[in-house]
């Protein structure tokens, strides 16, 4: 049968289009893939970029006995483009000095070969320092693990003087890499004039670790000679305290409530010992968990307004369990530079990309997130910090999570028994109950006793009781102090006259010293910094105020960076009126002794 033209054409057009129909999915496909691809791209370029601008390698150029300062960002094994405010001519002959870090100055002589506004190229003619190999590799063995990609570059091309690497080279070398700014306790240098303890390795060339041990040790003997830290106090926790037989009143402790000695608290604890004993006796995965275990972490987590809590042994412990834990390989850690030590090294402790803040600067942290939209972003902040006494802007804190997509882990340490309603905390105060992801705690502060723990989701609190070592591999809270927490818990919630008469106590000190011209910093809470400067003059006035009768802890590095020493100040609830009278009129007269005031 004959067909006709119009049949053969709408035959030929229906076997035709599913194919076409296929073909053009497939290009949208391909084309989508490769818009995604080219997004990628450009978002890891602008990663790159960023971490490029944030290093900066301070360069001394030295033509002629004239010095020139300037920057780079990155060097390799021929040469760098430094950045400063000259030109020179082309072959022009030079030196220079750069610095990875203090503990690593390296001179080395080098040509011009361009120049332009701002910026000369230039290639390296010879290495000066005969030892600069043993000067980068020491600095590399430090802060090789603290470094970003960008850094690694510039200091492994010239550590090994060879091509630039890849990153696939430099993970290789790096299975832990991380930025980490915050200061680490352990190493310590011979005291200087200034009465600093300062960083040095430990060990030096050609000696044994026991010499090493014993040189240092002499050195902290003389150190500590000179200083306050670690005062034995020889009565209990309270308004008052006995250091050698001699009263003192206490400005300086974190029982903000006082209820460490609150006599319906240790009541408490007694009748846990009568009934538990003193120790837990295992881990809480063999049989150290105890009902009192499980009606302190439902508490917990009514307290905070989560649907769970995981106990842990401190809350140095919960942070960086939690941490190391929960954020692995494909995580970027954004972390204020203020945080607390143990924020810090939870997140050293985790294999994520940790990027830092400035502090509670919430244009550069809506920076951050942008540079590293296409990770996984977690943000983690204390509530109150530790140091200078001021509240993380915790709302817009909230937003930025919010509009980014990112994990918030919030420290309520200092906020928890001080802030909110019935001492709540800083989720309370600032009224973002459910929009946190994460919170941490511990007991150390205004409960009373010692511990800590995550609160959370059940989903995120289960996963922590199966994965984390810190809980897992470590015998469980005493009884004694969960029964201690839930008593204080209990008068938390019952006493209505604890927390006003801490705040109470806590702007009259504040007024008191600011109207006799103290720099109090930015404080607007129970940790009242007064700031000295020099460390050595902290702990001289720390000691002049013990022996007119008031007890506070000097403060140095690596608490704070070096020039802002000071004195850590924390009113209690049970502090009187009269104590901190007297408190005033003799900082009024150490503060006039060492022209401390304005």
């Amino acid at each position: 049968m004959m067909l006709s033209e119009n049949t053969i054409f709408y035959e030929r057009r229906k076997q035709t289009l599913p194919i076409n129909l296929k073909e053009r999915r497939m290009a949208e496909q391909r084309q989508n893939e490769t818009a995604i691809s080219n997004e990628r791209r450009r978002l890891a370029e602008q990663i790159r970029n960023y971490e490029r601008e944030q290093f900066k390698i301070p360069v001394c150029l030295r033509l002629d006995k004239k010095e020139i300062f300037g920057y780079t960002h990155d060097i390799s094994p021929n040469g760098l483009l430094v950045f400063c405010d000259v030109n020179l001519n082309a072959g022009t002959a030079l030196s220079l000095r750069f610095n990875f870090a203090q503990a690593c100055n390296i001179k080395i002589a080098a040509v011009v070969i361009s120049s332009r506004e701002n910026a000369i190229r230039l290639k390296f003619s010879e290495i000066k320092d005969k030892d600069w190999e043993q000067k980068i590799l020491s600095f590399a063995i430090q802060e090789f693990k603290q470094s970003s990609i960008i850094q690694k570059q510039s200091l492994l091309n010239i550590l090994f003087s060879k091509e630039p690497l890849t990153e696939k080279d430099i993970n290789l070398l790096d299975q832990s890499s991380r930025i980490h700014e915050k200061p680490s306790m352990g190493n310590y240098k011979a005291i200087e004039d200034t009465g600093e303890l300062r960083d040095v390795n430990l060990l030096t060339q050609n000696e044994s670790f026991h010499d090493s041990i014993k040189r240092t040790n002499e050195t902290l003997h003389k150190w500590a000679e000179r200083h306050t830290y670690a005062r034995v106090v020889d009565s209990g926790c309270g308004p008052r305290i006995t250091l050698k037989g001699k009263k003192l009143i206490m400005l300086s402790s974190n029982d903000h409530l006082g209820l460490a000695s609150d006599p319906r608290v240790k009541e408490a604890a007694i009748k846990a010992i009568e009934k538990y004993g003193t120790g837990a006796g295992s881990p809480n995965v063999l049989g150290g968990t105890f009902d009192l275990h499980k009606r302190l972490e439902e508490r917990l987590a009514k307290f905070k307004s989560m649907e769970d809590a995981i106990l842990f042994s401190t809350g140095f412990m919960a942070n960086v369990g939690a941490i190391s834990t929960l954020f692995r390989e494909d995580f970027v850690l954004l972390n204020d530079a203020k945080n607390h030590i143990s924020l810090f090294e939870g997140c050293r402790a985790s294999k994520s990309r940790v990027r830092v803040y400035r502090h509670n600067d919430m244009e550069h942290l809506e920076k951050l997130l942008n540079v590293y939209a296409i990770y996984k972003k977690i943000i983690i902040t204390d509530s109150v910090f530790s140091m200078d006494g001021d509240l993380a802007n915790l709302s817009e804190i909230c937003k930025l999570a919010k509009r980014y997509n990112a994990v918030l882990l919030v420290d309520d340490v200092f906020g928890s028994g001080v802030l909110g309603v019935n001492g709540k905390g800083s989720l309370s105060h600032f009224q973002i109950e459910g929009q946190v992801d994460i919170v941490t705690d511990s007991f150390g502060k205004a409960l009373a006793s010692i511990g800590g723990y995550v609160a959370g989701s059940k989903e995120t609190i289960n996963y922590l009781r199966y994965f984390s070592m810190m809980s897992l591999f470590t015998t469980s809270l005493t009884p004694v102090i969960c029964a201690t927490v839930l008593a204080a818990l209990d008068v938390l919630e019952s006493d209505k006259e604890l927390i006003p008469k801490l705040w109470f106590n806590i702007k009259y000190l504040r007024s008191g010293l600011l109207k006799m011209g103290f720099n109090l910093g930015t404080s607007t809470t129970q940790i009242i910094p007064v700031i000295i400067g020099d460390e050595a003059l902290a702990h001289q006035v720390a000691g002049a105020m013990q022996e007119r009768g008031v007890f506070v802890g000097a403060i140095g590095r690596p608490a704070v960076k070096r020039g802002e020493a000071r004195l850590r100040l924390a009113p209690i609830a049970t502090n009187s009126i009269e104590d901190l009278d007297i408190a005033l009129t003799v900082f009024k007269d150490i503060g006039e002794r060492f022209n401390l005031t304005n």
